[in-house]
């Protein structure tokens, strides 16, 4: 009886904004292959080409007013040569409602190219009942020349014939991001489309007026998202602190940290 009052809430939690990225450039829902981050590859499973070694990282979303959307996330990124790896854990919910999302990546390098697969693994969990999904995501980058990358990549591959009257469809989704590098800045324009939902635009910006500092800002129209946030650098390890704001939810409060080793 109490999961059949409260699944209509999954699909309501569903229609709402995808979690927000797990580091730099929150409002743009999506985590982009920045060099030095341990989340590089959670959105491109294709990943980043530099920063060889092994990065970890930890983010941590507050959503003050539902403690159902609190967010834990954990990243294991380990770049080698032309190769890469990468397992990540999202996890959000409280005692009634949880959801948890594993993923896979691995990449190969090609000059310009860069190449990516990824398996996901979502268990949903109500009261006492829980649901498992698995689906598959693909990537693929361009380094155009020394100022421009772009970035795609499509999740969600697998779309069942018959879905569960009672359950959402995970519905397919692509993501594009082009980056633009010139000195201390970095700017990305992304764009995210969703099977049978509108589009969502954004635009992220990065700047490191010093050596150990680098301040960002995103925004993006789909869901209305603002964003601002500073990372502080100490030898390997990296610390970030943003803010994030919507009309729904409001304010997402977000701190990661993440260490690098050869």
């Amino acid at each position: 009886m109490v999961f059949g009052l409260i699944w209509p809430w999954n699909t309501y939690l569903n229609a709402q904004p995808p979690l927000p990225a797990a580091n730099r450039l929150q409002a743009l829902s999506m985590d982009l292959p920045l060099g030095a981050s341990a989340f590089a590859a959670r959105s491109f499973p294709q990943g980043r080409q530099s920063e060889m070694g092994w990065t970890f990282g930890g983010s941590l979303h507050h959503y003050g007013e539902v403690e159902g959307l609190n967010a834990r996330q954990l990243a294991i990124h380990r770049q080698k040569s032309r190769y890469h790896q990468a397992f990540f854990l999202d996890d959000w919910g409280d005692a009634l409602y949880r959801e948890q999302h594993y993923r896979l990546h691995t990449g190969l390098f090609l000059g310009k190219w860069q190449f990516g697969i990824g398996l996901q693994a979502s268990r949903l969990r109500i009261a006492e009942q829980s649901r498992t999904n698995v689906n598959a995501s693909l990537g693929i980058s361009s380094r155009i020349n020394s100022h421009w990358q772009a970035h795609l990549a499509m999740q969600q591959l697998y779309q069942p014939l018959q879905q569960h009257k009672e359950k959402p469809p995970q519905r397919a989704q692509s993501l594009l991001a082009v980056q633009y590098q010139r000195d201390k800045c970095q700017l990305f324009v992304t764009y995210r489309q969703q099977l049978g939902a509108g589009g969502d635009f954004g635009v992220g910006f990065l700047y490191r007026p010093i050596a150990q500092w680098q301040v960002d800002f995103a925004w993006s129209t789909g869901y209305r998202r603002m964003s601002v946030g500073m990372q502080y650098q100490y030898q390997k390890m990296r610390f970030h602190f943003g803010i994030q704001y919507q009309l729904l939810p409001g304010p997402w409060w977000n701190s990661g940290l993440e260490g690098s080793w050869p």
